[in-house]
């Protein structure tokens, strides 16, 4: 079935094609690959960094952006969020769901650009809705960070997150924003499904939900086929396992990233943090529900993190600069900074493409006023933000 999105007032239509040639001179970069140049410039050309180098440049053409006093770094990454989750629309079913997204999503999405994240992976949405909202911006239809999503969350009947997210809610919660899946031939159609409608990530639960009422989890042959399909397509499995007996399981299949980070059951985490490193599986940090100890032992132990809010309650601007003063507690300005860059990169599997400021890659560059390798809370002072070599937040 397919639902139509129409949005009410922030329809703006924008090119996605039209790029303009940029010189940001004068600025501290941080590179993102563990360099940081104290005064130098980015020249970016067709959309693409063109050249990083220290001291000012004399090249022609563009904008120049003096950056004076303000540092330059790669575009913020979201690795784990929901972006169609809210609780006034689980209430009143497909209308409300309807109306949040055409009347408020979009505000949700400017505020993400305003706060400097460029990217955003949302996996744990309703579908097919998900997959017409990103259509809609890669379209130049609606203003948003580049969007990445995998559509609903693949579970067992009955499975967890059913009861905590659609106990008293409308039916289309259970049809829409959770498949129950007990079948492998079922799990192949599935994700295939999926696939053609162009999600970017597979999201499967495989956790027995909450100790004091466990939920069944997906048996072995389900686990196998859903994994086997989505590298047949070539998406990555992003797997919600917080014991750390089931990301072990998990983490057996190729091209898997953890939801959050295993730190419930037996186990030496430091011992988990050493497989993790050894499998080169990145988890997202995602604090709010998963603390900050094991987040440092894990890292400690030489795990990749990536950030990630895990949804904005109280929006995305709030969520971004918990999230990163959460983790800062626990990791130094530079670990922040490459969680939130470089390492989600790899997570949203476009390390190719963003997290560094290097030539070739895509122009996503965020100016900040102040220097957060310093102080990690300047990253909330976002002066321009730059996607694809547009200017999409200008604050000067």
């Amino acid at each position: 079935m397919t639902r139509i999105i129409a949005f009410t007032g922030f329809l703006v239509i924008w090119n996605l094609g039209f790029t303009q040639d940029l010189v940001v001179t004068n600025a501290r970069i941080i590179v993102g690959t563990g360099q940081t140049i104290e005064q130098g410039s980015v020249v970016v050309r067709d959309g693409r960094i063109a050249s990083v180098f220290a001291g000012a440049t004399e090249a022609q053409g563009g904008l120049v952006i003096n950056a004076d006093g303000m540092t330059v770094m790669p575009g913020l990454i979201d690795s784990h969020t929901h972006l169609l989750i809210s609780d006034r629309m689980m209430l009143d079913g497909e209308a409300a769901l309807s109306r949040w997204i055409s009347e408020e999503l979009p505000g949700h999405l400017e505020a993400y650009l305003a706060s400097g994240v460029t990217t955003v992976l949302s996996h744990g949405d309703y579908f097919p809705e998900i997959a017409e909202v990103k259509r809609l911006a890669e379209h130049g239809e609606l203003r948003a960070p580049r969007l990445l999503v995998s559509g609903p969350f693949l579970t067992t009947s009955d499975g967890h997150p059913i009861r905590m997210l659609c106990d008293g809610a409308p039916a289309l919660c259970r049809a829409s924003l959770i498949a129950e899946i007990d079948d492998p031939g079922a799990a192949r159609a599935k994700v295939r499904e999926l696939a053609e409608a162009g999600v970017d990530a597979i999201k499967i639960v495989y956790d027995d939900g909450f100790r004091r009422d466990p939920r069944p989890k997906l048996n072995d042959e389900v686990l196998f086929a859903i994994a086997d399909e989505a590298q047949r397509h070539g998406l990555p499995l992003i797997a919600h396992a917080r014991e750390t007996a089931d990301a072990l399981r998990v983490i057996e299949f190729e091209s898997v990233r953890l939801a959050h980070p295993p730190v419930l059951g037996a186990g030496d985490l430091a011992e988990i943090g050493q497989i993790l490193r050894d499998t080169s599986i990145p988890f997202a940090t995602t604090s709010n529900s998963s603390g900050l100890d094991g987040i440092q032992a894990l890292w400690e132990a030489g795990a990749t993190i990536a950030f990630g809010t895990d949804g904005f309650s109280s929006g995305p601007r709030a969520a971004v600069a918990r999230e990163i003063e959460m983790i800062s507690r626990v990791l130094s300005p530079a670990q922040v900074i490459a969680a939130v860059t470089r390492n989600a990169a790899a997570y949203v599997g476009l390390s190719d493409e963003i997290g560094t400021l290097e030539p070739g890659k895509l122009a996503d560059i965020v100016i900040i006023d102040g220097d957060p390798l310093a102080d990690v809370s300047d990253l909330s002072n976002m002066e321009i933000v730059i996607q694809g070599g547009r200017i999409v937040v200008d604050n000067r």
